[in-house]
């Protein structure tokens, strides 16, 4: 049986004065030819993933070069809805733990991102940036010669602790409804509240000192240079294994004794500084003149940080940096592990984000129970905790409620004998 055709499209043509009456019309070509419409037209862009109503999370290794918002654009795609958010920004040039949240799980990004943190960062002494990080203009260069570790450990006891925390000026804290960063970008200076933070752990590695070049006030820098006349050489570190240096290079740190400083694995450099930096102590006189040099010495240094959220590694990397008197930024940084997640439990890393294979998100209930207790309900009481209804609970803190399946309901808090919704999920994890 034939079908019948679908009536005719009617295409407006514009008139000699540009304007569009419905008098000036003409059918479309296949109506002319009195042919039905095409029902199914060639795609120009891949087939849309089928949406899903899963709720939950994953967890994201996020790689260097990847915004958090490229990260969540690349989800959506992935998960198949567009409802997903995550629970604490890490810069571009960052990499590790992102906590991503699905569906109705976005309700709880709040508590997954106010854990406490742990990051590894690495510190450059001796040179300060717009930013705070290796992506911004060398604003300062001091040099770090005759820094100590005894230096570093007496500025980094002074952060332990409670302290307040001035974030930085290309952060996205809000000043007056506009984010800090893009103030800084319109040439303005943000003036910035201090916060509280907590920090609670501090652990230095080993320091690697090396020269940098600074062509003029250039702000690049390069990480493998040539030792100075006079300079007294030293090796603090042997050669990375299976690392090929350039031939003039290698030529360079033979003729003096040199060996490259191997790269600390887990850790992103920006592409400026992948050249491996030769190990040289540099002299005294370097560091007295304030001005920009051909070539700085500095002083890399690993650091392992277990802190408060919304505490700001850049800022503390500013902050040791003014303390010891040579300033500093940070050149990698690394989230290893927020609260009870740890970022060798991450669900999708750089591969899988760069291939168009379906990601399903983990259950609710399972990340909670990292987060905080859970207690499972009678069905009575999860029929009240669907209307967001106070319940006849004790509870020591706030508390994951799940339904017998093992489904997240919602997180009640104490309120006196009772217990009372700080989150209300709307039911099980799943429709």
């Amino acid at each position: 049986m034939t079908p019948e055709p679908r009536p005719a499209r009617i295409i407006p043509e514009a008139s000699a004065l540009g304007g569009w009456p419905e008098t000036a019309c003409r059918l479309s070509p296949h109506a002319a030819a009195g042919e039905p419409e095409p029902e199914d037209r060639p795609r120009t862009t891949p087939p849309r993933r089928p949406s899903t109503t899963a709720s939950g999370f994953v967890l994201v290794d996020k790689p260097a070069g990847w915004t958090s918002h490229d990260v969540v654009a690349r989800l959506r795609r992935l998960v198949g809805t567009r409802k997903i958010g995550h629970a604490g920004t890490l810069d571009p040039m960052a990499t590790g733990l992102l906590v991503c949240g699905v569906n109705r799980a976005t309700r709880l990004l709040s508590l997954a991102g106010g854990q406490d943190k742990t990051y590894v960062a690495r510190l450059r002494f001796g040179v300060e940036t717009a930013t705070e990080d290796a992506e911004g203009a060398v604003v300062a260069a001091r040099g770090a010669a005759g820094l100590t570790l005894a230096d570093l450990a007496v500025a980094a006891a002074a952060c332990l602790g409670d302290s307040a925390q001035v974030p930085s000026a290309v952060s996205a804290v809000k000043v007056g409804g506009r984010r800090a960063y893009a103030l800084v970008r319109q040439g303005q200076i943000p003036q910035l509240a201090a916060r509280p933070i907590h920090i609670s752990r501090l652990e230095w590695g080993e320091p690697e000192i090396h020269l940098v070049t600074l062509p003029g006030a250039a702000a690049s820098l390069s990480g493998a240079v040539a030792p100075l006349p006079g300079v007294a050489v030293s090796l603090l570190a042997g050669p990375a294994d299976g690392l090929d240096l350039s031939p003039s290079l290698e030529a360079a740190a033979a003729e003096v004794g040199l060996a490259p400083v191997p790269v600390p694995s887990g850790l992103a450099f920006a592409p400026s500084l992948d050249a491996a930096p030769v190990c040289v102590d540099a002299p005294a006189g370097l560091a007295a003149d304030p001005s920009f040099k051909t070539e700085v010495p500095v002083l890399d240094i690993d650091l392992v940080v277990d802190c408060s959220a919304g505490t700001y590694i850049r800022a503390l990397a500013r902050d040791i940096g003014h303390a010891v008197g040579t300033g500093a930024h940070l050149i990698a940084l690394r989230r290893t592990r927020s609260g009870a997640l740890a970022v060798e439990d991450a669900d999708v890393g750089a591969a899988a984000l760069a291939e168009d294979n379906p990601v399903s998100p983990r259950p609710s209930a399972g990340i909670l129970a990292q987060l905080m207790p859970c207690l499972v309900v009678t069905d009575e009481q999860a029929r009240r905790i669907g209307y967001g209804q106070s319940i006849d609970l004790a509870l020591a803190g706030p508390t994951a409620l799940l339904d017998k399946r093992g489904d997240a309901l919602a997180v009640y808090v104490p309120d006196g004998d009772r217990a009372k919704p700080q989150m209300v999920l709307q039911g099980a994890d799943n429709d």
